[in-house]
């Protein structure tokens, strides 16, 4: 069995990781807990039955006293860099929740110390884990829509961000110097990755708006062009800024057909040679976080026991970062922004 320790007790993980960890608590065992906050200590160690001398509120005291194979962090983002290189330096494994952090320069310091430590690195691309996403790439592997060329993903929130734990910081989100960003680093994140998994083909370069339509300091609104080695194309709408939200759109349009998300995450197909989009894919039962963070855990422990890097390491962290600051630096410029070009300077 495997012994992990939490970095971060916020939100995320109380709603997310604890179920993640609950899923697989017969082969992962959480030892020990570090958070500032002492009622996010309570909840995350009573979830998970951590006891209270366990509890950490600095965590590098916890690093220093605790034995464990790897930890999990899940912390604001202008936290990630600072605990990542301790955690690496420290000789543990690492989970980290996405971003990998909130800049070039910053992801480049990072990547010299996992890779001069030798530890084994994974990134939270937990959606790719959802039941029918894997199915909608599954089908465009088999050749059902014949070579995909556009991937349309738009989301778009009522109500602002999404809060933080009480006790911390629940705007954290939206302060330029905590979040490095606002929705496209943060939900956006997700909609990046899987239009990459969707098309199957890297972003080599990215057009894109990311203007704050409330005058805050994150982009609360961005609109991305990300154009794929092979030719296709993927557009990302996110914002938290709509009155009244709007229905999410997830499409995949190929050469001889279309997939798309319908009502309860149905896939839906519409062969080229049709009339109508048919069921392709019905998911079993109510799709949870649970799913994404157990099957998140269990790839990256086999990772670790097997001594290679995770599906989701260090390589695909810097690329996805890569892409979120090249939208962020083609707002700042007006033109198209190379992915690669931002790569070579954390690599």
């Amino acid at each position: 069995m495997l012994t992990a320790a939490i970095i971060g007790c916020g939100r995320v993980v109380q709603v997310g990781h604890v179920l993640g960890f609950g899923a697989t608590q017969d082969r992962i065992k959480v030892v020990a807990l570090s958070d500032p906050v002492v009622e996010n200590l309570e909840i995350v160690g009573a979830a998970l039955g951590v006891p209270e001398e366990k509890r950490f509120i600095d965590y590098r005291n916890m690093l220093d006293v605790v034995d464990c194979d790897f930890v999990d962090l899940a912390l604001p983002h202008f936290l990630h860099e600072e605990v990542t290189i301790a955690c690496a330096r420290a000789g543990r494994h690492i989970l980290a929740e996405k971003p990998l952090c909130t800049s070039v320069a910053a992801g480049a310091r990072i990547a010299a110390a996992v890779r001069d430590s030798g530890v084994v690195f994974g990134i939270q691309h937990n959606y790719t884990c959802f039941p029918h996403h894997a199915a909608i790439r599954q089908a465009i592997k088999s050749g059902l829509i014949g070579n995909p060329y556009l991937v349309r993903y738009e989301s778009f929130f009522s109500g602002r961000h999404w809060p933080g734990a009480a006790g911390y910081d629940p705007d954290w989100r939206v302060k330029l110097n905590r979040g490095g960003g606002g929705a496209l680093i943060d939900p956006g994140y997700h909609s990046v990755y899987l239009s990459e998994l969707f098309m199957g083909q890297p972003v080599e370069r990215v057009v894109a708006r990311a203007i704050a339509t409330e005058a805050g300091e994150v982009d609360d609104l961005a609109l991305t062009i990300l154009s794929h080695e092979g030719g296709g194309v993927s557009s990302v709408q996110i914002g938290w800024s709509v009155h009244g939200g709007s229905p999410a759109v997830v499409e995949v349009h190929g050469s001889a057909g279309s997939l798309r998300i319908g009502d309860q995450n149905v896939i839906e197909h519409h062969d080229a040679d049709k009339e109508e989009w048919t069921p392709y894919f019905v998911p079993e039962g109510r799709l949870s976080f649970v799913d994404t963070y157990a099957g998140m855990l269990d790839e990256f422990a086999a990772a670790v026991v097997g001594g290679r890097q995770p599906t989701y390491g260090l390589d695909a962290a810097l690329h996805t970062l890569a892409i979120i600051m090249a939208a962020y630096e083609s707002e700042r410029v007006g033109e198209a922004v190379s992915v690669r070009s931002l790569e070579r300077q954390m690599n």
